[in-house]
């Protein structure tokens, strides 16, 4: 009798048990620890921000340029608003021991009359190994001097429009030396622009 009596008691206390198990709360898995840091979806934000801000230094190097040089005019670009955006090839004028130096570099086997022939000795030496080409617009405030009419090594003051007309035929010209310029930009605009004589 208490034998039956104790197994009863095991028996429902071992369904209880099993009863307890089946039907508990649901307990899910914690998340990762990238996931609790939001480590995964953050990452992609970052680069994304790091790019962005690389890509505004870059603009504002190029909107806030300051710099001056000697450059052959190669394209000018008029605008609706009756500016014109200048593409420059930038180059070096180099005079003296530095423009026969230079010119040995770029030229070794040239001889010595090749340089007195090439004028080095009198008007130097232009030098265009760098390909950096920069484009500037201008501006109400730019400057432009051209050769006057009666002396070509005498540059004077022009309006606008008569620098680009005569620089867009000079373009079409083969000879390149009539688009050597010397130009000034100062925060991204053309400041001044003067066509440079070379006798």
């Amino acid at each position: 009798m208490k034998k039956r009596f104790l197994v009863a008691v095991l028996t429902a206390a071992a369904f209880m048990l099993f009863f307890a198990c089946s039907t508990g709360p649901d307990i899910q898995s914690a998340p990762a620890s990238s996931e609790i840091s939001g480590e995964e979806s953050s990452l992609p934000a970052d680069e994304g921000r790091e790019e962005e801000a690389s890509r505004q230094s870059a603009s504002e190097e190029a909107v806030f340029a300051n710099e001056e040089s000697y450059a052959f005019v190669t394209a000018i670009t008029p605008r609706a608003d009756g500016q014109a955006d200048i593409t420059f090839d930038y180059a070096e004028w180099l005079s003296g021991e530095e423009a026969r130096t230079a010119y040995r570099e770029d030229n070794p086997d040239a001889a010595e009359q090749e340089m007195e022939d090439a004028g080095i000795f009198e008007s130097g030496y232009i030098r265009n190994t760098d390909s950096k080409r920069c484009t500037y617009p201008t501006g109400d405030g730019t400057e432009y001097r051209l050769p006057g009419p009666d002396n070509i090594a005498e540059n004077i003051p022009v309006g606008r429009e008569e620098f680009q007309d005569r620089m867009t035929a000079a373009l079409h010209n083969e000879e390149s030396f009539d688009t050597f310029v010397y130009v000034r930009v100062e925060d991204g605009v053309i400041v001044s622009v003067e066509w440079l004589y070379r006798p």
